[in-house]
């Protein structure tokens, strides 16, 4: 049995992710598919300003990207890619700086951990969510949605590269407020 998580982690539900999305989508599509890629693929920021078109696998039957990743133990990882995501993606590397980009084998995502803070931050307040938004929280919110569509914690465990499934279960086995309060009109007692 897993223990109670330690504390609630952030993470957007769906309308506050649409709303950012759509807001980094008129304000810049660099920043927009740089975040729709941190919320379509679960990946660290780290992780993400280190892949080269080298990781990208877009032929394949089910497109993905591999990288060697971790927070603590470095592995290779495969994380597939959600068709919506390739769409936009295949739009971004025909940008003519992000071709000469992949021509000179540099890095797909030009920025660094910090910049992409800094613009997460500045979209979600232009956005109107008035949460902390950070480029972490984008990988909260796609392991939250996938638990809230009861994907199979041993599927969500090997989308985000945890190491053991307590660590999936411990961070995201959380309920949110709507949980608690289908629960409570569940209880059998009306009297």
């Amino acid at each position: 049995m897993s223990r109670l998580p330690k504390k609630i982690v952030p993470f957007l539900n769906e309308v506050e992710l649409e709303k950012i999305l759509e807001t980094a989508e008129k304000t810049n599509f660099k920043y927009f598919i740089t975040m729709k890629f941190l919320a379509y693929t679960g990946i660290r920021v780290g992780e993400l300003t280190k892949l080269t078109f080298d990781n990208f696998f877009l032929n394949e039957t089910s497109p993905y990207i591999k990288f060697v990743g971790g927070r603590t133990e470095k592995r290779e990882r495969l994380v597939l890619l959600h068709p919506i995501l390739l769409d936009d993606l295949k739009k971004y590397f025909q940008l003519p700086k992000i071709r000469q980009r992949i021509k000179n084998g540099e890095t797909i995502f030009p920025y660094t951990p910090r910049a992409v803070q800094k613009f997460v931050k500045k979209i979600a307040l232009d956005a109107g969510i008035n949460k902390k938004v950070t480029p972490h929280v984008f990988r909260h919110t796609f392991a939250t949605l996938l638990r809230k569509e009861k994907v199979d914690w041993k599927v969500i465990q090997t989308m985000l590269g945890h190491k053991k499934l307590a660590t999936t279960m411990d961070i995201y086995a959380g309920v949110d407020v709507s949980e608690m309060k289908e629960a409570l009109e569940k209880f059998p007692v009306k009297k």
